[in-house]
């Protein structure tokens, strides 16, 4: 295993988060106080944008855990992680496969003594695609950044004020270097937690990496 860029804090994309949260609610506020009476209209539609994000973001954790129930009904035993969708994890993918790849919000990763399986849920059940361990060149560990208003409608609305930087941020990584049809891939996976829909804690981020790194080694 190979050292990479540090380990950015899993709790920047909560933060990230709370800040357009943050902002629509100080617009409502001020919207409320300096409207004239009888034009609060403005103001209920800012404080049902938070609502609405709340809403999307359970609908996201539901349609992850249904994601993961789904893979372990069909490997149980293998190791199963989730990494956020990347330009680069989508491209790293298509150079491999050869074929444009459709991945949803989340893909998910399969791995046991045989391989690993890329899934995605758009995918209609089959795996993307299928490496041996041998194809399987290094693995570095650091950090790899994320447009996060992929994965939070919020930040896409908030953006719209002429925050135009907010949302990206780096998250901790497992990097893949694969082998196949002559060329070398970096494959950046950003783990994410099935649970909160947010970057993977630095302990369920370690246990991943070592159990990873244990099936890798006894391959």
């Amino acid at each position: 295993m190979e050292s990479g860029t540090p380990l950015p804090s899993p709790w920047t994309a909560v933060w990230v988060s709370l800040i357009p949260v943050g902002l629509l609610l100080g617009l409502t506020v001020i919207s409320y106080s300096f409207a004239p009476e009888g034009t609060n209209h403005n103001v209920l539609f800012l404080a049902l944008i938070p609502g609405f994000a709340v809403v999307t973001h359970m609908l996201l954790l539901r349609s992850i855990r249904a994601f993961e129930l789904q893979l372990r009904t069909a490997l149980p035993g293998a190791l199963i992680f989730f990494v956020a969708r990347s330009e680069p994890l989508q491209r790293g993918l298509a150079d491999l496969t050869g074929d444009a790849v459709v991945l949803g919000q989340f893909v998910g990763v399969t791995a046991d003594e045989e391989g690993l399986l890329f899934w995605s849920a758009k995918n209609k059940g089959l795996p993307i695609t299928v490496f041996d361990w041998d194809e399987v060149v290094s693995v570095s560990i650091g950090g790899t950044p994320i447009d996060m208003s992929e994965h939070m409608a919020l930040v896409s609305v908030v953006r719209q004020f002429g925050w135009s930087r907010l949302g990206y941020f780096g998250v901790p990584a497992i990097t893949l270097t694969l082998h196949r049809n002559g060329q070398n891939v970096a494959l950046p996976l950003a783990l994410y937690s099935p649970r909160s829909g947010y970057p993977a804690s630095r302990a369920d981020f370690a246990l991943t990496v070592t159990s990873f790194l244990h099936l890798r080694a006894a391959a």
